[in-house]
């Protein structure tokens, strides 16, 4: 393999743990060293005056590829599992709604007769 073939990857601003993309471990990375001073860039420090504060989660932010890898023009697509949680809460929801109104309707009747 020629050194050419090894894919170095870019190192964003935000990319605290250093693997090419600033998402969520990143942002667990600084928010474990939140509010904390003495500290350096890979504890969360990214504009330099050795705390971790808002102005760093800002810089976060404006660096976030999410779960894009560098390069990777493909769009960011939930687990399975956060599918199916969402799926069943609406469904949940969907089925006491009309139960909730007729209630609601019900009292706000009963109040006023």
């Amino acid at each position: 393999m020629s050194p050419d073939a090894t894919a170095i990857p870019e190192l964003k601003l935000g990319d605290l743990d250093s693997d090419g993309i600033v998402d969520v471990a990143d942002l667990g990375i600084l928010g474990a060293n939140y509010n904390l001073t003495g500290v350096t860039f890979s504890e969360g420090d990214l504009n330099g005056d050795g705390s971790v504060d808002l102005a760093d989660l800002g810089v976060l932010g404006a660096n976030w590829t999410g779960g894009q890898a560098i390069g990777n023009g493909s769009a960011l697509v939930p687990e399975p599992a956060t599918l199916s949680l969402l799926t069943m809460s609406l469904l949940v929801v969907g089925r006491r709604w009309p139960g909730y109104l007729a209630v609601h309707i019900s009292l706000k009747n009963h109040r006023m007769g």
